[in-house]
């Protein structure tokens, strides 16, 4: 009786001690990089660990929901991970993140009101609910991530899948006569992997520096600049390593190139935009120069449409939409780039569009 107590007491002090320096790491991460995922993924490491401790002293109801707490915000922390790519972009997929909350507090009404006592029910049902939780996490991180993070999403989001199966049928196994060794030392073992590869993901370049990479320097003026077709081409390969903002009708593009295809084609994704958007491709703009700015690099901006976007909004209207991209290029030290195809428009318009791209002179 006494080697499995010492046995349990010391993988739970393992399982404690990992969780608390992980947690640790990853808010040192979100208070150098202002990295929200990072800060979300150490809150449940740190309820993690609370669970822990109070299974340790049998303090049932904080055990169950900060257990809760720990899988509903790897969630949401891989959710917002995802929308800063663009991925999910509908705010509704966080209501995903309540669902071990409630079921830990309908697990604990039904012990407080005598319902229920049984441990599967009280403990084993937020446990597994939790775990399926980050199942889902890992599952998103697994199969929305690898453009950007490349195998090291993938490593991470099975360990994510594997450690929240686990959780999912420790109900089940901790029953099981002779596993009860297994038992303890399996959620250490995909702790320990999860929070390496964690550390791993949170100090990669990718991550520190969100679609911007700041070691990337490109020598171009802040304004707005317009490029012919012939010069577009060779513009793709001077910026094939950069992370261009893009609006385009070509295909044809850089991997690392952040584009939106713009068309009037009805079809969901949220890779296409309508011609008459211009007020969601503005935003999109601010969003994304905003952020070079803030990582200490220049923002680059493409769009190959302006004939197609003039097709559909007249010329005073996209105009007016340049002029204030312009104004925001400046703002924010980044550069606008239009590819003009000359023989599409009539003079005056290429005159007042180059004299409204170039700015005043003192």
């Amino acid at each position: 009786m006494i080697a499995p107590s010492i046995f349990l007491l010391t993988t739970q002090f393992w399982m404690i001690f990992m969780t608390l320096f992980g947690s640790f790491l990853l808010i040192y991460v979100y208070m150098k990089y202002k990295r929200d995922p990072a800060l979300y993924w150490g809150l449940a490491l740190l309820f993690l660990s609370l669970s822990v401790v109070s299974e340790l002293f049998d303090l049932l109801y904080i055990q169950i929901f900060s257990r809760a707490l720990a899988g509903g915000f790897v969630l949401y922390g891989t959710i917002e991970l995802l929308e800063e790519e663009r991925t999910i972009l509908s705010e509704h997929f966080r209501v995903l993140t309540l669902i071990p909350l409630v079921s830990a507090t309908y697990s604990a009404f039904s012990n407080i009101y005598g319902y229920s006592d049984e441990w599967f029910v009280v403990v084993g049902l937020p446990y597994a609910v939790s775990g399926f939780i980050i199942v889902l996490s890992g599952f998103f991180i697994f199969s929305l991530l690898t453009n950007t993070y490349n195998h090291k999403a993938k490593l991470l989001g099975a360990l994510f899948m594997f450690y929240g199966l686990y959780q999912m049928i420790h109900p089940f196994t901790r029953s099981i006569s002779g596993f009860s060794s297994f038992n303890f030392l399996i959620p250490v073992f995909f702790v320990a992997f999860s929070i390496y590869e964690m550390a791993k993901f949170t100090f990669s370049r990718e991550f520190i520096t969100g679609e911007i990479p700041a070691v990337i320097k490109v020598k171009m003026e802040p304004g707005f600049l317009f490029v012919s077709l012939e010069r577009y081409d060779e513009l793709k390969q001077l910026l094939r390593d950069f992370p261009v903002l893009a609006f385009v009708r070509d295909k044809t593009l850089p991997k690392t190139w952040r584009s939106f295809f713009i068309t009037t084609i009805h079809k969901h994704s949220a890779e296409i935009l309508f011609p008459t958007a211009l007020p969601l491709i503005n935003a999109r703009v601010v969003q994304y120069l905003k952020e070079a700015k803030e990582k200490g690099t220049r923002g680059i901006v493409v769009f190959d449409c302006l004939e197609y976007l003039k097709m559909y909004n007249g010329f005073e209207a996209l105009a007016k939409f340049l002029s204030s991209l312009r104004d925001y290029a400046f703002l924010y030290d980044g550069t606008i780039v239009g590819v003009l195809d000359e023989k599409a428009w009539d003079k005056r318009e290429l005159v007042m569009l180059k004299r409204l791209m170039n700015p005043l002179k003192s």
